[in-house]
């Protein structure tokens, strides 16, 4: 032993008393001094998390987990969806959890209530962001408010321009009316005065598109059909004023049967593949049943235009008389009778409603001859009636139906005229 070494001390305890199982097998350097205790680290104040809680509505947070003062560093591989779930998995399960330092709830005391299935739906509604329904339903809203200013508008502009459309057909109505009034002859309007039969008459003929209009027409071509006898014909009818007529009926595609009347005789022919097979005049009473469908106007309308006709012929007589008024088929009527030098009388049926002229009747040796004026449509601005409907007696005899008329279409009056018999 060496003269440096200091006696063993019996009554120093074990090193298993005093060291760890590791000193055993580290030797200590006893002449080293004891390493001085380390300083303690000064607590600081954690880093600021770098987005603000609570958050904003539709703004996910990331690195932030519930009972946990510092905050977690974001993994750059999750996406803000799934931070959100896993905050809100994280909220679910701390709810009523403890800090496990303090002892305190530490949702209860940063929001003054008891967390609630609520205010969960609400902090995940918040995390998420908001739905498709949220993000767009400001701008249904305004876009739907838009779409009724528009309508409404476009509404009022409408009803404006047929307001408009309206006060100016009336206008020209007045007009036509007042023209009419003002061109009729210095007799009529004289008689406007005390005869109501004319002012009817001039009712029906400012409805039937004006006096002006009227009097311009000088012929007219039909097309259309008759039924009779159970058969329907088609026929070409001609017309020209005061009263040249001409009916071309078609009997087969070879055969042809032709009236004709040129103010004075009434004939009538019979073709063949277009050549004349026979020709004949008209008795008398034929011709006085014939000129009942003669006339190229209507009777209120003849009344009125008889200063117009051609100067070739004499001047015509005609007197109106007012009756009464009467109903037919639910139906309110204007009931005058026209009188006629030379020819019989005809009772007019105006109905009141339109100032249409409804019907005639007529009497001839003992018979009645009614025909009925129905479905008036308008041709170049005058009302035409493209149904009539013959009775005799009461007893219907034929029914005509209009396809198509032409007013003015330059029709010679040669056409009219009796054939020869070379023809």
């Amino acid at each position: 032993m060496s003269e440096n070494s200091k006696p063993e001390d019996t009554n120093r305890k074990p090193l298993s008393d005093r060291r760890t199982v590791a000193s055993k097998f580290v030797q200590k350097d006893e002449n080293k001094a004891p390493a001085p205790n380390p300083p303690r680290p000064r607590p600081t104040a954690p880093p600021a998390p770098k987005q603000p809680f609570p958050p904003t509505r539709g703004q996910p947070i990331e690195g932030f987990s519930i009972g946990n003062t510092r905050p977690k560093q974001a993994s750059s591989s999750q996406s803000a969806k799934e931070s959100s779930e896993k905050l809100l998995k994280s909220t679910t399960e701390f709810q009523h959890a403890e800090d496990p330092k303090h002892g305190r709830n530490l949702l209860h005391e940063a929001d003054g209530i008891e967390p609630t299935q609520e205010g969960a739906e609400s902090l995940k509604s918040a995390l998420e962001g908001d739905s498709i329904w949220d993000r767009w339903k400001t701008f249904l809203g305004i876009g739907l408010l838009l779409i009724i200013c528009i309508s409404g508008a476009f509404y009022l502009v409408t009803q404006k321009l047929n307001s408009q459309n309206k006060l100016q057909a009336d206008a020209e109505k007045r007009e036509g009316q007042d023209a009419s009034l003002v061109s009729r002859p210095t007799a009529s309007r004289a008689q406007a005065t005390t005869n109501p039969a004319v002012a009817q008459i001039e009712d029906n003929t400012a409805a039937m598109g004006g006096y002006e209009r009227i009097k311009r027409l000088s012929s007219l071509a039909i097309r259309g059909s008759v039924e009779t006898g159970g058969k329907v014909i088609p026929f070409r009818l001609f017309g020209r004023r005061p009263d040249y007529y001409r009916i071309v009926y078609e009997l087969s595609e070879q055969e042809r049967y032709i009236v004709g009347y040129d103010g004075r005789t009434a004939w009538q022919e019979w073709r063949r593949d277009g050549i004349t097979s026979a020709t004949e005049t008209m008795s008398e009473q034929a011709t006085n049943l014939l000129r009942l469908h003669t006339d190229f106007d209507l009777p209120p309308q003849r009344y009125l235009l008889v200063g117009e006709y051609s100067k070739d012929r004499k001047s015509m007589l005609l007197s109106a008389d007012s009756l009464t008024r009467d109903m037919l088929k639910d139906k309110t009527y204007d009931v005058y009778k026209i009188h006629e030098a030379g020819r019989p009388s005809i009772t007019c049926y105006q109905d009141m409603s339109s100032n249409l002229l409804a019907q005639v009747v007529t009497r001839l040796e003992g018979d009645e001859y009614r025909v009925a004026y129905e479905d008036y449509r308008n041709v170049d601005g005058v009302y035409f009636p493209y149904l009539r409907s013959q009775y005799m007696n009461g007893m219907k005899t034929a029914e005509i139906r209009i396809s198509s008329v032409e007013f003015n279409p330059g029709i010679m009056n040669s056409m009219f005229s009796p054939p020869k018999a070379d023809q």
